[in-house]
Order: C-alpha cells, then structure tokens, then sequence
C-alpha cells in the first residue's frame, strides 16, 4: 500500500489483522482495510491511541464512535495549499484518500512541467474520488 510519508498533518501509524491506524492531524481513527487482513499488527500497543473507531455493521456500512463533525485539516500537496474539510461517514471514508497522494502528486509534477513548456495542460479526471485531482492539476 502507498501511502504519503510528508504529509505533516497525515500519519499511517500501523496496519494489520484487517485495521488500519491513522493519524490526521491530532484526530486518531482505526478503521476496516481489506489489505492489511494477512497481517498481524506491528505495534499493538499503539492502537490505544485511536479516538475513533470504525465498526462495519452491515457490509461495509457502518458507525463511527464517538462520532466527530467538521474537522478541518491542511495538506500541502504537489505545491498547491489545499484544505480538505473531513467528515466521517456510514462507509469508513473521511473525505480524503492519503493513498492517492503519490497520484496527486505525479499530476501536479506532470501539469507544471507541461506548464513550464509552454503547453496548456487539458485533464479528464474519470476517477474523482473527492476532486483532489481535478484542485492539484488546476
């Protein structure tokens, strides 16, 4: 899994026995992920630190306890100063996707070069998950 390692307000802290422990900004979650579910956690005694957990009830749906409303956030990504609003909500997600940063970033490189040579960059952004993508190219 690829995750950013300098974001100051983003931390993957752990992973394992199908969890995830992450860290934004002083916000603290464990929440599901498919990905880590063939390996044991690394740092067990950590996982305390989450204030929030996220339990799967149905499927992928689920609840956040305690629950937490409008946590604002800055991410420096590619250069640009981008403020992603995070809201928890009944599928795990929070609003942002730190996975994609390295995707974010490789588009904000490309778009500058392209700029830098004289050519006007055109985007389709067919996957906008949060439109991160779509803010980093413009």
């Amino acid at each position: 899994m690829l995750y950013p390692t300098s974001w100051f307000d983003y931390e993957l802290l752990d992973f394992g026995d199908g969890r995830k422990l992450e860290r934004f900004g002083e916000l603290v979650t464990d929440r599901p992920e498919p990905n880590a579910m063939d390996f044991p956690k690394k740092t067990p005694g950590i996982w305390s630190q989450a204030g929030h957990h996220f339990t799967e009830q149905k499927g992928q749906k689920g609840v956040w306890k305690p629950p937490v409303h409008d946590v604002q956030i800055s991410y420096p990504i590619s250069g640009a100063k981008l403020k992603f609003q995070l809201r928890q909500t009944a599928f795990k997600h929070l609003g942002i996707f730190p996975e994609q940063a390295v995707n974010w970033e490789f588009i904000g490189r490309r778009c500058e070069g392209l700029i830098q040579a004289g050519i006007r960059p055109k985007v389709l952004n067919l996957f906008a998950y949060t439109g991160a993508a779509s803010l980093v190219a413009s």
